[in-house]
């Protein structure tokens, strides 16, 4: 490859790194999106109100819930635990019968 081709190469990269670049720079100075904590206080107090609930009672049911939700998922699971050892203590000991 001759010097020549080579410079035209690294100008042409060197061009396409700084549109790439500026391009990136004009979009981020765009509008500005709200942390998400912020997103995150202000939506169960909307919902709060929307209830005609203070925020505190609508806090509190979720948290019961998400422990409802997971003793029954802790309550299925023991289930499920339980009828396969049942289940394989019954066909181990048919098996040894025969």
């Amino acid at each position: 490859m001759s010097r020549r081709s080579k410079v035209i190469i690294s100008v042409l990269a060197v061009v396409v790194v700084l549109t790439v670049g500026s391009a990136a720079t004009v979009m981020a100075e765009g509008e500005a999106t709200p942390p998400p904590e912020a997103g995150a206080k202000c939506i169960p107090a909307r919902v709060a109100q929307i209830l005609g609930i203070s925020q505190e009672d609508l806090t509190d049911a979720f948290e019961q819930a998400r422990q409802e939700i997971r003793e029954e998922a802790l309550s299925r699971s023991c289930e499920q635990v339980q009828q396969r050892h049942a289940y394989g203590w019954r066909n181990s000991a048919r098996y040894r019968l025969k």
